[in-house]
């Protein structure tokens, strides 16, 4: 056996004397969003380890499916292997887990899933692999540094192929090809060798068929994306909506409630309802009634606790919140209708919202309380136009493609 000497830790770097030219094999494909960093340097790697165990792939359910598989970015290469991605480290010739990244969750922020203790988001990883993070081991004081510490992969045996990961803004990706390919071997965990190989290490062809093929939205044109918190009530059913009847308003965002504090913690415990965009400080229950469009309440969700905080922005009449929309639209609840108290959740009765026409798209929301709730299919719920004259509705078109957040 070939004695190691002292390089990295005590690895020895050996050169691969294979005479064979360059795109005659390949050094190992691309089938993961997993980095690995090591000796101050970022990482490409080929797989994760993770996937030695069965529901690596399903260990975080609440957050929503990645975009569609494989697909360069600007030129760079780009995998989505599962719904997290995990940075690795290699600190005295251990591998170890050193943070968790939701990225591709694409506007919900990992906070969104893992309150009150941001945090909990690394029981998973303990619980899948059996090792626990530490906080005070040496290896945790190395960068990257992580907000649990580090996890060792002492489960894992086998090979990793390594690419640099440069500078993309200052390097092409024709460049990056020609980059060297390092194979690092594991023996639970520590590095028992290290090679440098010949060839290319590119994104699995097959891997990217795969995923494009569990995309059931792929090739479907986007008719409208969802860009308020608001929400529709309509024949008993409840739907997010492309925009709010508001817009009409200038000071609709932030002029009529500035009182009410923003709240950053994103709690989807406090939100009202999944997805959730917020676009302003309140969100506004409209509703359709006999064909007229309504305001039918108001959800201060931005609160930590709306049910019992409201009445602190209100102190002598916490109904002082629908005449302020009075004051914004120049219509008026209507109080004593029957009918209105009866068909509206506010307690204030319903406000006619006689100012708008134009076109709003909608698709049925998915309740995020529900703990079971999942936004995968959410996505292919059917979308409908609904264009208004004077706030009443006049026609209502099933249009093909996806509302998206």
């Amino acid at each position: 056996m070939i004695p190691l000497i002292a390089f990295c830790s005590s690895l020895l770097l050996l050169f691969s004397t294979e005479p064979l030219p360059r795109n005659e094999w390949f050094s190992g494909h691309l089938t993961t969003s997993d980095e690995l960093y090591w000796n101050g340097q970022r990482y490409y790697i080929d797989s994760s380890p993770i996937d030695r165990f069965e529901d690596y792939v399903g260990l975080y359910p609440r957050i929503p499916d990645p975009p569609s598989g494989l697909e360069p970015l600007y030129g760079r290469p780009r995998v989505h292997d599962k719904n997290y991605s995990i940075r690795w480290k290699i600190a005295d010739s251990m591998l170890y887990v050193c943070d968790v990244n939701f990225a591709a969750v694409g506007p919900y922020e990992y906070g969104d899933y893992f309150l009150p203790d941001g945090n909990a988001r690394f029981g998973p990883l303990e619980t899948l692999t059996g090792e626990r993070f530490d906080r005070d081991a040496p290896a945790a004081e190395i960068a990257p540094v992580g907000p649990c510490g580090v996890l060792p992969a002492r489960w894992y045996t086998g090979e990793l192929y390594l690419k640099p990961y440069p500078d993309w803004e200052f390097t092409e990706y024709a460049r990056w090809i020609e980059m060297p390919v390092l194979r690092l071997t594991f023996d639970r965990g520590r590095v028992t060798e290290v090679r440098r190989m010949k060839g290319d290490m590119l994104p699995d062809l097959d891997r990217k068929e795969a995923w494009r093929q569990r995309d059931p939205l792929l090739g479907v044109p986007r008719v409208a994306s969802v860009t308020t918190s608001d929400e529709l009530e309509w024949d008993g059913l409840r739907y997010n909506m492309s925009e709010t009847p508001l817009t009409a308003f200038p000071k609709y965002k932030r002029g009529i409630f500035r009182q009410i504090p923003a709240d950053r913690s994103h709690s989807w415990r406090t939100r009202a309802r999944f997805p959730v965009v917020q676009d302003k400080h309140y969100s506004v229950v409209w509703k359709l009634v006999d064909s007229m469009l309504y305001v039918a309440a108001l959800d201060f969700y931005t609160l930590r606790d709306p049910e019992n905080d409201l009445g602190l922005f209100w102190i002598v009449d916490t109904d002082d919140r629908f005449r302020t929309l009075e004051k914004l639209t120049g219509e008026r609840f209507e109080k004593n209708d029957a009918t209105a108290s009866t068909e509206s959740y506010g307690p204030f009765g319903r406000l006619p919202a006689t100012w708008f026409s134009g076109g709003i798209y909608i698709k049925k929301s998915l309740d995020k309380r529900t703990p079971k709730a999942d936004y995968g299919p959410w996505r292919t719920y059917p979308v409908r136009k609904l264009t208004f004259e004077n706030g009443r509705l006049v026609r209502v078109e099933d249009v093909d493609g996806v509302m998206t957040d």
